[in-house]
């Protein structure tokens, strides 16, 4: 007959039993625990410190989409300052009202001209004033060397009927005849002396050339005259215009002739403000 186990026996073997299974579940908790630890910890490095490759490609973009530095407002693109102050063109007054006038003033002409009026009479001086003041009529003595005071007592006492307004001696001098404003008898017209001034110019050689002196003074009278009075160049004549006279001899003559070139060099001398 067997015998039966012992209560002491069974109850030991039991209890070894369940140790083991204690001992296997504390064991199966422990790794759980410790994986339950270890997971987290791992997901945390992941989230916390990123790959190289993921930090590389975060701070690309960053680093390309940044402005260059000073390029927002280049000075090549802003627009120039306001002018202050206007062009000095847009200031200066114009070269006309500037520049000192070469036309002899009335003050000049004054210390150049000697008035020697002619008696008032039939034939020379009648006195009565010039309906207009339209032209220039220049003429030659046709005495050669003869002076300006010469010339003058010619129409003073000669009887014919002959005058100017002005006379122009050898040495520049100028006498006038009468008041400016009078007519003369010089153009062998009428209507011509009653719209002109009349100038007779003495000359030293039969020729009818001017001399340097005579010509410049001429130059400076015709010159006033035409400012004053406002006579353009076209209406600055011959008495070889008038009537076809050669007078003045030394510039008379018909376009291309070469009087009529120093006729157009006389001209061009005579001084208009600009």
């Amino acid at each position: 007959m067997k015998k039966n186990k012992s209560f002491r026996e069974s109850g030991r073997g039991d209890s070894v039993g369940f140790f083991k299974i204690l001992g296997l579940t504390v064991v199966i908790i422990a790794v759980v625990f410790l994986i339950s630890l270890t997971s987290p910890f791992e997901k945390r490095n992941e989230t916390t410190f990123p790959s190289s490759t993921e930090t590389t490609s975060a701070i690309t973009p960053q680093t390309t989409t940044e402005a260059p530095p000073q390029t927002q407002s280049p000075a090549t693109t802003e627009a120039p300052p306001p002018q202050t102050t206007p062009p000095a063109t847009e200031t200066e007054p114009p070269q006309t009202t500037t520049a000192p006038s070469l036309v002899p003033t009335n003050q000049e002409m004054k210390q150049l001209i000697q008035e020697k009026y002619l008696t008032k009479n039939s034939h020379a001086r009648v006195g009565e004033p010039r309906t207009a003041t339209k032209q220039i009529v220049i003429h030659y003595v046709a005495n050669k060397n003869t002076t300006a005071l010469q010339n003058w007592n010619y129409f003073e006492t000669s009887g014919v009927y002959a005058s100017s307004n002005f006379i122009v001696g050898l040495d520049g001098e100028i006498i006038q005849c009468m008041p400016i404003f009078e007519v003369s008898y010089h153009a062998g017209k009428k209507e011509v002396n009653y719209n002109s001034i009349g100038i007779e110019v003495c000359h030293p050689g039969s020729d009818g050339k001017f001399s340097e002196a005579t010509y410049d003074s001429l130059i400076k009278l015709v010159s006033w005259l035409c400012k004053r009075y406002g006579i353009s160049k076209k209406n600055v004549i011959r008495h070889y215009d008038v009537t076809g006279k050669l007078c003045p001899l030394y510039y008379a003559g018909e376009p291309g002739s070469e009087g009529y070139n120093h006729w157009e060099k006389f001209r061009d001398d005579i001084i208009f403000d600009r």
